[in-house]
């Protein structure tokens, strides 16, 4: 469950808001991905990542656990984590694996 303290937009601090997945990320990666960070939270398996990247899922939306406003959560408290650690955004374009049909 995603919590954040009532009395301000600041993340909670038990965890559940995605900042030690992020920081372990960044120290590991020296980058941080959303899908990285969803797989790093249980929120999406590695087998679900993989069968989206094979196009066996349309889209991810359809299988993360705790639903979109949870999922909205978690990407505002990553962004306010990119912004204080000063981190810069970059396009990704994530590409199916395997042949076309």
């Amino acid at each position: 469950m995603l919590s954040k303290r009532e009395d301000s937009d600041e993340p909670s601090k038990n965890g559940e808001d995605g900042t030690p997945h992020a920081d372990g990320l960044l120290k590991e990666k020296g980058y941080i991905s959303p899908v990285d960070l969803l797989v790093g939270m249980d929120r999406l398996t590695p087998k679900q990542m993989a069968d989206w990247r094979r196009k066996k899922i349309p889209y991810l939306e359809r299988v993360t656990v705790d639903g979109l406003g949870k999922m909205n959560f978690i990407l505002k408290t990553l962004n306010k984590f990119a912004k204080a650690y000063e981190l810069k955004p970059l396009k990704t374009v994530y590409k199916s694996w395997g042949k076309e049909p």
